[in-house]
């Protein structure tokens, strides 16, 4: 009998042949030569090296993307036994501390569930009529536009007050003052999708995807929170911009925030991102789609700091953004790089520190230095200030004279006090925000600021490429902090796990859509840092995350 199989990596002549190289095989029943007999075909293997003929090659394709799946529903249903919980189906309504939920959360079901989800969408779409494939993908926008309709209407709320029995798309509609159709249509395209569910002829309840997007808020409040954003805003505003209800993601349960970076990224990346590609083709980065799609000159954050329930939404859309990515434990500021080897008295520098937050987790494990937040002078008054002084703890940091707040601007040389006397640069989702061109004016600043022996410490994502790169690993090798090795994931996966974990790609074209910028790769960093006078020393990750730690030093 046999118990399993992996897909072989062979290599394909112009005859038609695959031809297997001996020892690169992976059998899991008895040893050759044995019989495969399923579905009328027959498989034999001898001695030495195997043929295969391509159509057995299809088979066992897509018979190895069953196997990957299998493998990993037992590997959960194992943990289920041992952990006493059950995996959340999307029939359930999603309750952040519920037993079941946090069981999703334990690093190996991760990993299983990765696994298993890869091969199912990668077997999908080997499946699916590639034309339909590229319907799909052209036609995406359509779901984008129905989640944000949902949300906006707060359909998932109406929903969760209603119960198990739903509501008709009429009572919806009535509720809303919309047009039933259009609650239909909106409903039932995104239930074909798995968020919310169809119980009868539309009549649509929660499930498991859709019911995260409930603020919990009582009805009354809900529906004049509609009320007020059905309002027409005053004439000449731009065509995209909307009576953004900031007050929404405010006082509310922990769907809230979930809602707020659904919204913000269907909404105003949504349209950003439709004029991204005329701008790529053109190849004029004068403007971005941001700009474009909201007749704005000026860059997103100012746009916000001046609409203040679009910055409303996007100060909980950020908070909302690590409970929809909740996969393995992110690296923290203080692991990776040994702050305890910095000596007593240097400075650390939190460049576009924001709120602060990784500065103190820094300065509480390393008390012994003296930590700078450095950031846009706008931002040190009406973000980090008020957030250091209404806190007891980052307070007294301030008032022992262990953190400095300065208000400075990056682009700018850096403070004369500062030159030679900074040991670290900690510069933390800083770089994604900005297009190559200002991310090599910020370095080179910093080197002209530098002393001999500065460090930069860079916290960002990296893009993973979607193939093995066995050179990459040798050139800019990897110090996994925690437990777990890097491997690569079993043929015939993609090596980034495909549409299981495409979020970091669509980050990337996110900020592209918004502010020109981008996500890099480790060599797109090699090559910045290069050519303005650093290089890579040391590489951190944690296993199955993309967030990284960059150390450089003066080149």
């Amino acid at each position: 009998m046999i118990q399993a199989f992996q897909m072989p990596r062979c290599t394909v002549s112009r005859m038609g042949i695959v031809k297997w190289v001996p020892g690169r095989m992976k059998w899991r029943f008895p040893d050759p030569p044995v019989q495969i007999i399923r579905a009328g075909l027959r498989l034999g293997t001898s001695k030495g090296d195997v043929t295969l003929k391509l159509g057995w090659l299809r088979f066992m394709y897509q018979f190895s993307l069953v196997d990957i799946i299998s493998k990993n529903i037992d590997a959960i249903e194992a943990l289920e036994k041992q952990h006493g919980a059950k995996h959340p189906t999307l029939d359930d309504i999603y309750v952040e501390d519920n037993t079941n939920e946090k069981f999703t959360l334990i690093p190996e079901v991760i990993d299983a569930a990765l696994l298993a989800g890869s091969a199912a969408a990668q077997l999908a779409s080997n499946l699916k009529l590639p034309g339909l494939t590229l319907l799909d993908r052209a036609n995406c926008m359509h779901i984008a536009a129905a989640t944000r309709t949902a949300s906006e209407l707060c359909i998932p709320d109406l929903l969760l007050i209603a119960g198990p029995n739903g509501l008709h798309v009429k009572d919806i509609a009535a509720k809303t003052n919309t047009a039933p159709f259009i609650i239909a249509r909106t409903l039932r395209l995104l239930a074909t999708h798995y968020v919310f569910k169809e119980i009868k002829p539309d009549v649509f309840i929660n499930n498991r995807t859709s019911s995260m997007l409930a603020t919990e808020k009582p009805e009354a409040e809900i529906l004049q929170i509609v009320k007020k954003r059905q309002q027409t805003l005053p004439a000449g505003t731009a065509p995209a911009v909307i009576p953004v209800q900031g007050d929404k993601y405010l006082n509310a349960g922990p769907g809230a925030i979930i809602a707020a970076f659904i919204e913000q990224t269907s909404d105003e990346c949504f349209k950003a991102s439709a004029f991204f590609p005329d701008i790529a083709i053109r190849n004029d980065f004068s403007k971005n789609g941001f700009q474009i799609a909201y007749q704005y000159d000026d860059l997103v954050w100012e746009f916000h700091e001046k609409t203040p329930g679009y910055l409303q939404r996007m100060q909980s859309a950020m908070l909302g953004s690590t409970k929809t990515r909740r996969t393995r434990q992110s690296l923290e500021a203080v692991e990776g790089f040994d702050w305890s080897a910095i000596p007593e008295g240097s400075v650390v520098v939190d460049l576009g520190t924001g709120s602060g937050l990784h500065a103190e987790l820094i300065a509480n494990k390393a008390p012994h230095l003296k930590i700078v937040l450095q950031d846009r002078v706008s931002t040190i008054a009406n973000v980090t200030k008020p957030t250091w002084e209404k806190d007891n703890g980052k307070a007294g940091l301030v008032s022992k004279g262990q953190v400095t707040l300065e208000g400075i601007n990056m682009f700018e040389s850096q403070p004369a006090h500062r030159h030679g006397t900074v040991k670290v640069y900690f510069i933390r989702h800083v770089f994604h925000d900005w297009p190559d061109e200002a991310v090599l004016t910020v370095l080179t600043r910093l080197q002209e600021a530098a002393a001999a022996d500065c460090k930069i410490v860079i916290v960002e994502h990296l893009i993973p490429y979607s193939c093995p790169d066995p050179e990459g690993e040798k050139q800019f090798p990897v110090t996994i902090v925690g437990e777990g090795k890097k491997e690569e994931p079993p043929a015939p996966l993609l090596s980034n796990l495909g549409a299981a974990h495409s979020d970091i790609y669509l980050v990337d074209y996110t900020v592209a859509a918004m502010a020109n910028a981008r996500e890099r790769t480790i060599r797109d960093f090699a090559d910045l840092l290069g050519q303005t006078g650093w290089k890579i020393d040391q590489t951190f990750q944690r296993i199955g995350q993309d967030l990284a730690q960059v150390i450089c030093s003066k080149a």
